[in-house]
């Protein structure tokens, strides 16, 4: 027994006077008032940080998918107007938007 002492030192005579039943009920007290708020504050900081992440992500993500959009249905209403004034689908059609003004009038045939 005084081995155990000698090699335990503090905790070993703490160890002595409180019991394991005293171990056990700091254990438990420790775990519940330092341990776990810990762990769940660490958890909601994580758990926000990639909520933000994503959310950035996410609205980036929507900028860029409606400029594609945006392009794409310029292209579509291009392509439909150059249909519209019979330009052949080998040749290139040019549309002057400024002169167009949401007409087919800014539309023609490229020229080479």
């Amino acid at each position: 027994m005084w081995f155990a002492q000698a090699a335990l030192g503090d905790i070993g005579q703490i160890l002595q006077s409180v019991g394991v039943p005293g171990v056990l009920v700091w254990y438990l007290w420790h775990n519940t008032t330092k341990t776990i708020p810990d762990l769940v504050a660490q958890h909601q900081a994580t758990i926000a940080k990639l909520t933000e992440d994503f959310s950035k992500a996410l609205e980036s993500e929507r900028v860029a998918r409606k400029v594609e959009v945006d392009e794409l249905r310029d292209w579509i209403r291009d392509e439909a107007a150059c249909k519209l004034k019979n330009i052949p689908p080998g040749a290139t059609c040019v549309i002057d938007h400024e002169a167009a003004h949401g007409s087919l009038h800014g539309i023609k045939k490229k020229s080479d």
